[in-house]
């Protein structure tokens, strides 16, 4: 009897304390249950206990409440949908190098200096590679446990702690901290390492890369680059310019604000009151362009079509109606072009024509149109339908993403229409 007493005893305390990396729960924070065709955002978090989850939802909320607020992300809002798991662990802060290593659910470290023995602003998964691995194969694990997980763009761990800090590789893995001084600005920083490859624009001690870096949002301070930068289509406007300085680099690098997001994340002091309060710098315009077309690289605009594939009709049949449903929200700035050409012969035979009826629906707007004339018999068409984004946000699309009927990225989706001769 003594004997079951002490097991549902001990069974009693880990129902309480649950082993780090146990998944509790999870929710959708922002947009549809289904990840198609959205920009999916996962958030896990690491240090935080059992009793501790309520805060951690409440950090949570904060910080997609300040990324969504945040231009490009306002406008694009419509275009994500956000994960939230509520992942447990034993300790309730992270570690730092050198010292004793804390049971969290991801092992995040806090970088020592060893010359001053002071946090260095480096926060990460350990720098042995066996624990990294360990670590960071619970991460796959946890994502697994749920179906909706498996599918995502951007991973951000949610360290408790007050460190200011955070980190990012690009296309994978954020970390930023629950410090609420300038947690909002920190995960939009983050946010645009990972998601749009953005570069620190900030200065230092570092010295220039010897090479022309690939980042959108810096350049050499070499040739040219002062009067000719790669973002010289928003030179002269919104603040845009050649600035000295970026990468961690005092010289030999330029950036073309004279701050951003990518490069003021700390707080101000009121002298008056002594209370923090966030310096929000914005996003300049090089990385709001540069944020919007890598979320095209997740979303296309056109949600669906119908009908789904071709359409054979009798002669003197009137063509059913043709409907396209876009991702769009009220901020958008799509514009819906229809195209119906006659093949073979007359193959130059073409005619723009206009939507029909505009609906509203769930995830943006439903463009339909009706042919206001019978198509002739024995002749084939195609009709196509292009959605194009000609937001202001962005001045310059990649150019394999230009296409006709204007110079914006545009998506296609097309019928082929065959008409009977009997």
């Amino acid at each position: 009897m003594r004997r079951l007493l002490v097991v549902t005893i001990l069974l009693g305390f880990f129902a309480v304390q649950p082993a780090s990396g146990q998944l509790l729960g999870y929710e959708v924070i922002h947009g549809d249950s289904s990840p198609a065709n959205r920009f999916n955002i996962i958030l896990l978090g690491d240090a935080w206990m059992k009793e501790q989850m309520a805060e951690y939802r409440q950090v949570c909320k904060n910080l997609v409440q300040g990324l969504l607020t945040e231009s490009p992300f306002f406008e694009y809002s419509h275009c994500f949908r956000i994960l939230r798991l509520d992942v447990a662990s034993r300790d309730n802060q992270v570690s730092y190098e050198g010292e004793p290593r804390r049971d969290t659910a991801f092992g995040i470290t806090i970088g020592v200096d060893p010359a001053t023995a002071r946090p260095n602003g480096i926060l990460w998964f350990p720098r042995e590679y066996s624990l990294r691995v360990q670590y960071l194969n619970r991460v796959d694990y946890v994502l697994n446990c749920v179906p909706t997980a498996k599918t995502f763009n951007l991973v951000v761990v949610v360290a408790n702690t007050d460190h200011i800090a955070g980190t990012a590789v690009y296309n994978g893995i954020a970390v930023v901290t629950r410090n609420s001084r300038v947690q909002p600005q920190v995960f939009c920083h983050e946010v645009g390492h990972a998601m749009a490859q953005l570069e620190e624009e900030y200065t230092g001690n570092s010295c220039p890369p010897s090479s022309e870096p690939w980042q959108a949002n810096a350049t050499l301070d070499a040739g040219s680059n002062r009067f000719r930068p790669k973002w010289a289509h928003w030179m002269g406007t919104q603040g845009v310019s050649t600035f000295l300085g970026g990468m961690g680099c005092s010289y030999g690098v330029l950036r073309p604000a004279n701050d951003c997001m990518m490069n003021t994340t700390k707080p101000n002091v009121v002298a008056a009151s002594g209370i923090f309060e966030p310096n929000i710098v914005p996003f300049c315009a090089v990385c709001r362009e540069r944020i919007v077309q890598r979320l095209y690289d997740a979303v296309v605009p056109i949600e669906s079509a119908v009908p789904s594939g071709s359409v054979t009709l009798r002669p003197f049949e009137r063509a059913p109606t043709f409907k396209v449903t876009t991702v769009e929200g009220p901020r958008s700035e799509l514009a819906v072009v229809w195209r119906l050409t006659q093949e073979g012969f007359f193959s130059n035979s073409y005619e723009y024509l206009s939507t029909t009826r505009v609906l509203k629906t769930a995830v943006g707007k439903t463009y339909e149109l009706a042919l206001p004339f019978s198509l002739s018999s024995g002749f084939t068409y195609r009709l196509e339908c292009f959605v194009s984004d000609e937001t202001p946000l962005v001045r310059k699309w990649p150019v394999p993403y230009r296409s006709t009927p204007a110079d914006y990225r545009t998506y296609t989706k097309d019928w082929t229409i065959r008409v009977n001769n009997r």
